[in-house]
């Protein structure tokens, strides 16, 4: 029979740790401790006075696993803080609590983004875009407030979120006219990296995108890093989302991104690892979370269940991006998956609703699938 550590958090919740019958098996974090920290979400989070699973099977996979942990949605300016002033701290509070009972590295994700923050951010009393000076305020003031309540607590912070936009039409890449940019201009992505680090000193920042496979914006983004380090900024690493698919980015495109910010010294971390098993609707492409696209039934071919073959394939195909990992894995300092579960997976909503998605480690029940045991096989072999 199980038995469970139990651990009291501040706010009164119970953690239930890794089953110490289960702490002499291998676990992907063990395997990879050397290389690399390996991560998942605390998902959910969507409500402001959210509480999140109690399911001792999920946090013990959880805990057992893996040694670092992203809030998924809690710590997004529109959670945090949905109207000016109007702080929830329930949820993020539990994810902190959480991670440090487990000895977990904790991701604050995210301070500044375009997306999931509220629309009074980008708004003056006029109802138009707020001055630069208004902008500044409101930004500096949030990371004031939810960086300096855990000053110490939260080792990274993804600080600036999907700034830059890939055009795949004229194959470049450009700032993103987000409000942020509008009304306070490109330097507003440096302006919150010193804050933020002027707040917590000893927190690692990262600039996080997606589509980071694409050379044109690969290029665009070291350029930019580059020159804020040159400058001082403190820009400690780039996060690669890393929303894939099972042919696609190939391998040469992955390695090109692994390649360059190694090149240049700009330590990397996979931040949002998960591999779709779905075909992907041909007016998609990337991660943009505002994308919508109306359910076909042909786009959703795993309802019910799904072959074992292509659970081969998506363990095939997990191995070899981990062997791309493991080959740089002297610059990358983490690799995160978005999600333990597939039940949990955002992928079985975006970017069409009402879809059974297989993206994850483990299927929804909590049991490990093909994928998991072929990354837990290749740590045995470093």
């Amino acid at each position: 029979m199980k038995k469970y550590q139990k651990i009291t958090g501040a706010l009164g919740m119970t953690y239930a740790c890794a089953a110490l019958s289960a702490c002499a098996e291998a676990t992907l974090k063990d395997g990879y401790a050397d290389e690399f920290l390996i991560g998942t979400i605390m998902p959910g989070g969507l409500d402001p006075d959210a509480t999140f699973t109690d399911d001792p099977i999920e946090l013990e996979v959880v805990a057992r696993d893996f040694n670092a942990l992203t809030a998924e949605n809690c710590m997004k300016p529109m959670f945090m803080q949905p109207n000016e002033g109007e702080y929830f701290f329930k949820a993020s509070d539990y994810c902190v609590d959480f991670a440090e009972a487990n000895s977990m590295a904790l991701v604050g994700h995210t301070l500044v983004w375009h997306a999931m923050t509220a629309d009074w951010f980008f708004k003056d009393e006029a109802g138009q875009l707020p001055s630069r000076e208004l902008m500044l305020e409101r930004m500096r003031t949030h990371i004031d407030t939810v960086v300096g309540r855990y000053k110490g607590r939260i080792p990274y912070w993804d600080v600036v979120n999907e700034a830059v936009l890939y055009q795949g039409a004229g194959n470049s890449a450009v700032f993103r006219e987000s409000p942020w940019f509008k009304a306070i201009g490109e330097d507003y992505i440096e302006l919150a990296f010193r804050h933020t680090h002027a707040v917590d000193p000893d927190a690692k920042l990262y600039y996080n995108d997606y589509n980071m496979t694409k050379k044109e914006k690969v290029d665009f983004v070291l350029e930019m890093v580059s020159e804020m380090r040159a400058k001082g900024v403190p820009i400690h690493g780039v996060g690669m989302q890393g929303h894939w698919m099972l042919e696609w980015p190939s391998l040469s495109d992955i390695e090109y991104a692994l390649r360059t910010f190694a090149d240049a010294g700009i330590p990397v971390s996979i931040t949002e690892l998960d591999i779709t098993v779905l075909p992907d609707p041909p007016s998609h492409s990337g991660a943009n979370v505002t994308d919508n696209v109306e359910y076909a039934e042909k786009y959703n071919p795993y309802s019910q269940s799904i072959p074992d073959e292509v659970l081969e394939k998506q363990a095939d195909r997990y191995q070899e991006i981990f062997e791309l990992f493991l080959k740089y894995k002297s610059n990358i300092e983490r690799v995160s998956f978005w999600g333990t579960s597939d039940s949990q997976s955002w992928k079985n909503s975006y970017p069409m609703k009402g879809r059974t998605d297989y993206p994850l480690l483990f299927d929804r029940k909590f049991n490990s699938k093909p994928a998991y045991h072929s990354l837990l096989k290749l740590s045995n072999e470093q």
